[in-house]
């Protein structure tokens, strides 16, 4: 099961006023602002719009309800956990990842560098300034070309991708 959270709401307005928890603390008594999510798994419901309240404590009540474990708290124990989002059905016979639409590209416009939309210096600073961890082999003049084409030959043989060229 995999759980992507976003929780940066960005200063945006929510016309939802945030509702209360159980907590010890009187200050975490109040949710904020709502966090969207994606649960991602070879279980969950396909599709699934989900409007239970869950919280950021719904992982870690997951975790307690799926391995049997006593909750750590009263928060824990009040929090839903993110079962709304399994299909049961699923459970002893896992589903196939969704098809993904095959993509078509020109390998000159796979490995083009120039222009805004292909531009990262923050990244080429990086990697001049040793930030990133680049293994030795692949810091010479050829390296970026030489990993899209192993990346390309990648997505190829995984039959994501077809060259149009």
């Amino acid at each position: 099961l995999l759980i992507i959270t976003y929780d940066e709401h960005g200063g945006f307005y929510d016309h939802v006023a945030p509702p209360t928890t159980v907590d010890d603390l009187p200050a975490f008594q109040r949710l904020g602002i709502r966090v969207p999510s994606i649960v991602i798994g070879p279980h969950v419901r396909r599709g699934c719009v989900n409007n239970t309240l869950l919280e950021h404590v719904s992982i870690i009540s997951t975790v307690t309800t799926r391995h049997a474990l006593p909750p750590m708290n009263d928060r824990v124990s009040a929090t839903a956990d993110v079962s709304s989002c399994i299909n049961a059905a699923y459970l002893d016979n896992p589903q196939p990842p969704a098809s993904l639409p095959k993509l078509k590209a020109r390998l000159a416009d796979l490995l083009a560098t120039n222009g805004p939309k292909h531009s990262h210096p923050e990244l080429r600073e990086m990697i001049a300034k040793g930030d990133l961890p680049i293994p030795a082999h692949r810091r010479h003049a050829g390296a970026g070309r030489e990993i899209a084409m192993e990346l390309i030959d990648r997505a190829q043989r995984l039959g994501v991708l077809t060259l149009i060229d």
